[in-house]
């Protein structure tokens, strides 16, 4: 979320620059453009997750909505190609004040349950719910990345594990959610604790797969 309104940032060692942001400069229309130039056209994406894991400072407020909106009418669900724009809440902060501005914008809005008790979600939906309907809450779980931590989300046999009990979640007045999203599949099958690299079938994600579809929850 960072490159919506700051000019220069860090990512992964390699430094970032962009327009300022201003009216001189094309504001958040500008913005916009230079990130779908930069990081999305070259790549030919189908969807892009942005990641909120701090709130911004109020003067940054507005500039962020601003290029939420911008990116949404030009690439995003709001543009000729309806591609996935996805609000991903870090759920260990409290949740922003920007998705009440920017959700309808967005096709998702991830929470990041890792390692979460089930009885605790509803409360994070209560949080969003008069922006979020229940169709597009999705709950996350992880599997173990190696020298990750351990957030215990899936175990084997899988019908013991928590992911488990997220498929069965729902918030209390509706028989349905968004679905599930899972980080780290590349780990599917991999037992909490091994750090070894190992080859996968995908098992656990087919069989989460099956289990929406069968509970009417269409994947995207």
């Amino acid at each position: 979320m960072d490159c919506f309104y700051r000019d220069t940032y860090e990512d992964c060692g390699k430094v970032h620059t962009f327009t300022r942001l201003g009216e001189r400069n094309g504001g958040p229309d500008r913005r916009a453009d230079e990130i779908i130039a930069n990081y999305l056209e070259p790549f030919d994406y189908d969807g892009l997750v942005i990641d909120v894991d701090h709130e911004p400072e109020s003067e940054q407020m507005a500039a962020v909505a601003e290029v939420f909106h911008a990116l949404a009418k030009k690439w995003g669900p709001g543009s000729a190609s309806s591609r996935l724009m996805i609000f991903d809440q870090d759920i260990l902060l409290p949740q922003t004040s920007l998705i009440a501005q920017v959700f309808h914008d967005c096709s998702y809005y991830f929470a990041d349950t890792y390692g979460m008790d089930v009885r605790r979600i509803q409360g994070l939906f209560e949080q969003v719910r008069d922006f979020v309907p229940a169709s597009k809450f999705v709950t996350g779980f992880s599997f173990y990345e190696e020298g990750g931590p351990r957030w215990g989300d899936v175990t084997y046999p899988i019908e013991g594990s928590r992911v488990k009990d997220l498929l069965s979640w729902h918030p209390f007045d509706s028989n349905r959610t968004g679905g599930l999203f899972a980080y780290a599949i590349d780990r599917d099958g991999v037992a909490q604790g091994d750090d070894r690299l190992r080859r996968t079938d995908f098992k656990t994600m087919h069989y989460l797969k099956e289990e929406l579809e069968n509970k009417g929850v269409s994947h995207e």
